[in-house]
């Protein structure tokens, strides 16, 4: 089965800084094939059998940590299930019309009615909804009148 883990904490702002070739490395190490990154994003992709994503999640957190000194956490999803996130999306429009203005965050731990309602009361004109679906996916689309642009 196709999977995708996103890291967190890599290679941003100059906290634990990771080369791809590492990471594919270490998930190559855990059986994994068809390894892929993407740019230096963190993100990676691969193909494993048989495995549940906790348990995915738990072996790449640990081998990275064993090989590169690096503690961060992995967040699993298969293929299927982001094909199911794209099809939920609850903000179609703005799939074509305004897509760099269109985020999806893939969460942990469950997030709370209270929780998207504070996010709506710091950034004025945003749109969110939330998704539970194993865990939680958040959907937010911002209505700014503008797109901010580097050095804004």
């Amino acid at each position: 089965m196709i999977h995708v883990a996103l890291l967190r904490a890599v290679n941003v702002g100059g906290r634990g800084s990771l080369k791809m070739t590492d990471l594919r490395a270490v998930a190559a190490g855990l059986g994994f094939t068809a390894v892929q990154t993407l740019l230096q994003s963190g993100n990676l992709v691969f193909e494993a059998k048989g495995k549940k994503a906790a348990a995915l999640e738990q072996a790449l957190r640990a081998a990275l940590k064993k090989h590169h000194g690096i503690e961060t956490d992995f967040l699993v999803r298969s293929a299927r299930e982001l094909d199911a996130v794209i099809a939920a999306n609850p903000f179609p429009d703005e799939a074509t019309s305004a897509a760099s203005r269109l985020l999806v965050m893939f969460l942990q731990d469950q997030v709370g009615a209270k929780d998207v309602q504070a996010l709506r009361d710091a950034h004025k004109g945003l749109r969110a909804s939330v998704t539970r679906a194993r865990s939680s996916t958040s959907s937010i689309r911002t209505e700014s009148a503008a797109p901010s642009s580097p050095g804004r």
